[in-house]
């Protein structure tokens, strides 16, 4: 892995969050870690929420699916994967790829595992399915990419930092060697690295945008990067520091080359509940690259 600062792009920063998406009287415990991606003609947010655990799970968690036309008035959620037969305890920090052929995909966080565990929701062959991905066991907070048509999920294997794994029929994942970003790779992660969220461009040279986050000492931070096809990685100084290891809690990043719209897992201050809010200017859905990309 190689890994390369360059200069701050963009002069916007997005610091404050300002609620889109709170609590809903058939979803009473709120909303958190966000996915969200444009289908052409609306935007879809995937999230994680809180419900009633069933017997033998210490608590039970869904993902849910809301979508918008302008990034800001979202629909009521509809549960896409909770508690079942595929995971006893449900499912929760989603990240979603909406594919050129009009189909989607959901990879989630098993709750309730005795080891972590990722697994995948979609309708790509057709029929909804829903399944374990063996081959990523051990990892935590997937996002999920198509490119040229495979399918690579970005996730944090703790300890190490931001791995990667690729696979062609989303059953099988291959570990690409190496973190592509290592705890400590940073000078703002010397004691771990979180939330990566990575987007695709139509670019064989460039064909990975990505926002992540870290933390050193009582600081956390995030910032924004791309990968080169070589595996390099060049990283923006950090967007922005909080002098807390809790400064949130998720976030989605998504980048339509001018603007960076930022959907943050906050706290609703109505309720006190957990909330999805909007940091930046909804970016411009047309002109979104998407999460399925082809060079």
């Amino acid at each position: 892995m190689m890994l390369f600062f360059v200069a701050t792009a963009m002069a916007q920063t997005p610091t404050v969050a300002d609620v889109v998406l709170a609590a809903t009287p058939a979803m009473p415990e709120g909303f958190g870690a966000p996915s969200v991606v444009w289908d052409g003609t609306q935007w879809r947010m995937y999230a994680e929420t809180q419900v009633v655990a069933p017997a033998g799970c210490a608590e039970a968690w869904s993902v849910v699916r809301s979508t918008s036309t302008d990034g800001l008035a979202w629909t009521s959620p509809v549960q896409v994967q909770g508690p079942s037969t595929v995971t006893a305890c449900g499912a929760r920090r989603p990240s979603a790829v909406w594919t050129d052929a009009g189909t989607w995909a959901v990879v989630w966080e098993a709750v309730g595992t005795l080891v972590p565990k990722i697994g995948v929701t979609h309708n790509t062959l057709g029929a909804r399915r829903s399944r374990l991905l063996g081959t990523l066991n051990g990892l935590v907070e997937p996002s999920l990419v198509r490119f040229d048509g495979v399918w690579h999920v970005f996730a944090i294997e703790p300890g190490v930092g931001i791995v990667e794994a690729t696979s062609t029929d989303l059953r099988t994942f291959t570990a690409v060697a190496g973190p592509l970003v290592a705890i400590g790779a940073t000078p703002w992660s010397t004691d771990g690295v979180e939330n990566p969220s990575f987007s695709c461009i139509d670019d064989a040279t460039w064909p990975f945008s990505f926002g992540f986050g870290g933390w050193a000492g009582p600081d956390t931070s995030w910032t924004v990067g791309v990968v080169r096809d070589t595996g390099a990685v060049y990283v923006e100084a950090p967007r922005d520091t909080w002098p807390t290891v809790d400064a949130w809690a998720a976030f989605d990043v998504v980048d339509d080359g001018t603007d960076l719209g930022v959907w943050i897992e906050t706290v609703d201050p109505m309720t006190g509940l957990p909330a999805i809010g909007l940091s930046g200017a909804v970016p411009v859905g047309a002109s979104v690259p998407g999460r399925d990309c082809m060079p």
